[in-house]
């Protein structure tokens, strides 16, 4: 393994709230935005829970995605703003849990209101999109329609563009 991916993953394991990391891209947003400071736990396989936002190992890239199902040694993940993508990684590619963010001089950890707020709304937001998608799909447009605007009026589906 090259000597930067292992200090990468070094760092990743020695992750506190005086030793963050930096998460970088949009994929995560508004959750996690470019610049924000991460703390990153060691998670066992077997507490990591649906909603989870989880670093892993892709190739010489470490992703940070949340946590939708897990499938015997594998789980399938989504990122907040990217709703129709989804990525799958292995256990043994997993290496922890974010469990505090910091944006400017304010931290935020998984036990606060908000945190948990912003894990049940991305769990609402996935299973709507997949309600919508798998089981509204071949009713009429009319029960669609109306769904949809419920879905909208409720905050769990973002509203429409206008063109």
């Amino acid at each position: 393994m090259d000597a930067r991916l292992v200090a990468k993953e070094l760092q990743l394991e020695t992750s506190s709230r005086q030793r963050t990391l930096y998460f970088h891209g949009e994929s995560m947003r508004p959750f996690l935005v470019e610049g924000d400071e991460v703390v990153v736990d060691p998670i066992r396989w077997e507490d990591i829970r649906v909603g989870d936002v989880i670093t892993y190992r892709y190739l010489d890239r470490f992703p940070t995605r949340r946590v939708m199902r897990k499938r015997g040694q594998s789980l399938l993940l989504w990122c907040d703003n990217w709703p129709e993508r989804t990525f799958e990684a292995n256990r043994e590619d997993l290496l922890g849990r974010a469990v505090a963010r910091r944006r400017g001089e304010g931290w935020l950890t998984s036990t606060d209101l908000a945190w948990r707020m912003a894990r049940l709304r991305a769990r609402c937001r996935w299973e709507a999109l997949h309600l919508r998608r798998d089981v509204l799909r071949p009713l009429p447009w009319r029960v669609r329609w109306a769904v949809g605007r419920a879905l909208r009026a409720i905050g769990i589906l973002p509203p429409l563009q206008k063109k």
